[in-house]
C-alpha cells in the first residue's frame, strides 16, 4: 500500500503516532493490534478485511479451534456481516441434486454454473432415484436466501454461496444497476469488484447475505425475486 501511495513505511507509521519499531516486529511475525488495523485501513482508504489472509473468514474447524474471545471479537469486528451468518449457523449440508436444479430454474442458469466441475460429476453420475429427494415444500426463493444467510462448512457451500451472488450481481448489472451506485449502499466493495472478476478464484470472495441484499432492495426499491431472477413483475 505505502509503494501504491508513493508514501515509506517508518514516516508513515510516525505520522500516524505508531512507533516503527514495529515493523520489523511485524515482519518476524508478531501480532498487529485490531486498532492499529483500523488505522492504517483509514489512512489508505480499504476495507479492514484487505489486511486480512483469505483463510481468516470464519468457518467451522475456526470456531471449534479454541481461538481466544479477543481473537473471536476481533474477527468479527473487522468483518461484522460475519454475525448474522453465525447467528444463522453453520451448513455442511449441499442442496440436493433437485433443489440445485429448482434453484437454477428460478434463477435462469445453468445447474452446472452453481457447482463445482467435481460435484456435478459425481451428482450426474447418480441413478436418476438418487436424484430427486425427498419432498421439498421450500420455495426456490427461501432456499436460495437460507444458503446465503449461512458460514459454509467447505468449499462446495461456498462455492454455491459465491455463484449465487455472481448471479445476483449479473442481474442488478443488467437492471443498469452501477459498481458505484452500490458502492453508495455501504456495501463492502470487495463483494461489488471481486465478485464480478472472473481473475479471483470462488474461494477468496466474499458472497451476498441477507443483510445485503435488505439494503440492495431498500436503495433500489426492487424486490428479492427480481434480484434473484432478472426478471421484473409486473408491480415492479
Amino acid at each position: 500500500m505505502c509503494e501504491l501511495h508513493n508514501e515509506k513505511p517508518t514516516p508513515l507509521l510516525n505520522k500516524l503516532g505508531i512507533s516503527s519499531t514495529n515493523l520489523k516486529r511485524w515482519k518476524n511475525g508478531s501480532n498487529v493490534s485490531f486498532d492499529t488495523v483500523k488505522m492504517l485501513s483509514d489512512y489508505f482508504d480499504v476495507q479492514i478485511s484487505y489486511f486480512f489472509d483469505d483463510d481468516d473468514e470464519p468457518s467451522v474447524e475456526w470456531v471449534k479451534s479454541g481461538n481466544s474471545l479477543k481473537e473471536v471479537y476481533n474477527s468479527f469486528k473487522a468483518h461484522p456481516d460475519y454475525i448474522s451468518s453465525l447467528l444463522n449457523g453453520f451448513d455442511k449440508n449441499l442442496p440436493k441434486y433437485s433443489d440445485y436444479e429448482r434453484i437454477a430454474d428460478y434463477m435462469h442458469v445453468d445447474m452446472r454454473y452453481l457447482m463445482t466441475p467435481e460435484l456435478y460429476c459425481q451428482l450426474i453420475r447418480l441413478p436418476e432415484s438418487a436424484r430427486v429427494s425427498k419432498h421439498n415444500n421450500i420455495p426456490a426463493r427461501d432456499m436460495i436466501l437460507s444458503i446465503l444467510g449461512k458460514l459454509p462448512a467447505g468449499e462446495e457451500y461456498k462455492f454455491l454461496q459465491v455463484r449465487l451472488s455472481m448471479v445476483i450481481l449479473q442481474h442488478l448489472m443488467i437492471m443498469g444497476i452501477t459498481p458505484e451506485q452500490l458502492e453508495e449502499t455501504l456495501l463492502p466493495k470487495q463483494k461489488i469488484y471481486e465478485l464480478g472478476d472472473i481473475g479471483i478464484a470462488e474461494k477468496k470472495k466474499r458472497n451476498y447475505n441477507f443483510s445485503d441484499l435488505c439494503r440492495i432492495s431498500e436503495a433500489f426499491n426492487i424486490s428479492f425475486d427480481y434480484m434473484l431472477t432478472g426478471v421484473r413483475s409486473s408491480g415492479e
